[in-house]
Formats: C-alpha cells, structure tokens, sequence
C-alpha cells in the first residue's frame, strides 16, 4: 500500500486523526530522548550494546550471551538466508545486525533507528569491521520508513515494537515496504490478557499505552494492516522470568540506590502484568 493510499479520504476523519497523530509524534520525541540518554554507555550489558531481555532457553551466564542467544533466535526463527533483503526496524546500536550479517550472511540488512546517537555508533562499528557493504544505518521512524515500497524481503524488529507510535502504523509501514511474498517478524512486549499497565508502569518501561493489547488482538491487528498467516506465540517463560531472575542476582552487587531503585520499580512495575511474544506474518 502507497503513502498516497494511506492518507484519509475525508477532511472528517484527517481533522479525528490529528489528535492521536501529535499525541504518537509527542510519544516518539519522548522515546528519541530516553534513546539518547541511555546511548551513552550499555544500560544493562557489560560486553555488548544489545538492548534486549536476551533468550534464556540454554542457560546463558551472562546478559551479554542472553542477548545474543536472542539474536540467534530471532535470526533462526525469520529464516535469514543469503538471498534477503532485510529491514531492521528499532535497530538499538545494530549488534544485532552485526550478529545477522556475520552469521547468516544475507544480501543486505537495513537499520533504522530514531537515535541518531545510536545510529551514528553503529556505523562507526559496522565499518570497523568491515561491513558496510552489507550494512546500512538510517536515521528515521519505523512508523514513516524512508523507503520505496516492495524495497524488503523481511521485515524484523527485536524487542522494540512497543515503543513505536503507534505498533499499527509501524505494521502498516513493514506491510507497504515488504515485496510481495515477504514476512515480518516482531520479538515485542505487550500485557497479559486482562490486566491493566498502570500509569507508573507506563513510564518505567516507556510503553505506548496505545501499543496494550493482548496476543489476539496483535493478531487482528496485523491482518488490518493486510498480512495474512499472522501468528503470536508466548516465550515469556525463556525471556521475561529468567531476565528478572538475573537482574534480581546481579542486583546483590549494585549500589544501595540502585537496588532501592530496583526493589520500588519490581513493586511498581510487576512482571507478571507482562508477557513477551513472538510474531510472524506474510504479505501475498
């Protein structure tokens, strides 16, 4: 689907939309500042810039190899391959497309990120180490992608979908710049069916409240945006628990504040209002 073709009909609708698009606009300048913020330095990770829960299946004994595991995961799950053209939308620093193009060696992968702080350190890495042929970083929003449309083979995003503004114009996005025959694929966070994210939670875990809704409503939300085959599986039990269960031991030797911090945030923010999914879905 064209931009042209995504654009309201009528001056009633355009006028209703306005609101919710300065609110999403509001929301995605927010989540560019925490981006920066935290860009600095690795916010959990000791060895890498993954900014991910990491895959716990095989018993990792560090978040570094967690994340990785993840992004070994995610690369077997979308089945990278060498003919693909893929779209990592919320790349973080790219590590993760560094893990993708050393491993699966795809024709190309494409980040896009609204850090430029961020983007501007994975190019530096990417062509430190000599990738830069077949990895390209871009500064703009995953919910108004620089890019022509059927430009993708896959379209993939690890654990960054639910900060978007909103997760529907990004699945409209992937659906337009996704060639005929291409698949998306989301690693995401939403909430457990039924419960309701408070407004502290909101802004610990700098979530949409726009992106909360259960995995079958993810579903039909990737069907209005006219894929087909959309499926949601729950792996919250090798993701969201042991990576509490970690940072819970690795709280031992923090800092008295930030173990305070810790303790107020797990009340406040309780995991068991959280699950984490996988996605996956084709565009005919």
């Amino acid at each position: 689907m064209s931009r042209e073709k995504l654009k309201s009909n009528g001056a009633g609708a355009a006028v209703h939309a306005k609101p919710q698009l300065d609110r999403n606009k509001a929301y995605e300048e927010r989540i560019r500042k925490l981006y920066e913020t935290v860009s600095s330095r690795p916010l959990f990770t000791k060895e890498t810039h993954y900014m991910n829960m990491g895959y716990w299946k095989d018993g990792p004994q560090s978040l570094d190899d967690a994340c990785e595991a993840m992004a070994e995961f995610m690369g077997d799950f979308g089945q990278f391959c060498r003919e693909d053209r893929i779209l990592d939308a919320g790349c973080g620093f790219g590590d993760q497309d560094i893990y993708w193009a050393s491993h699966h060696a795809p024709r190309e992968i494409t980040g896009v990120n609204i850090s430029r702080l961020q983007v501007e350190y994975a190019q530096r890495r990417i062509k430190e180490l000599g990738l830069q042929d077949c990895i390209t970083m871009h500064l703009g929003s995953a919910t108004s992608l620089p890019f022509a449309d059927g430009s993708f083979d896959k379209v993939v995003t690890l654990e960054s979908a639910q900060h978007f503004g909103t997760r529907e114009d990004f699945f409209r996005e992937a659906h337009r710049v996704l060639r005929p025959g291409g698949q998306i694929y989301t690693a995401d966070i939403i909430p457990m069916p039924g419960v309701a994210i408070g407004s502290f939670a909101l802004k610990a875990l700098a979530l949409n409240k726009d992106n909360l809704y259960p995995g079958e409503v993810y579903e039909q939300k990737l069907r209005d945006a006219g894929f087909t085959n959309a499926r949601v599986t729950s792996i919250r039990d090798v993701v969201l628990q042991p990576f509490k269960e970690y940072m819970d031991r690795s709280a031992a030797n923090a800092p008295l504040i930030e173990r305070l911090r810790r303790r107020i945030s797990k009340l406040l923010v309780p995991t068991y209002k959280l699950d984490y999914v996988i996605a996956s879905a084709d565009k005919n």
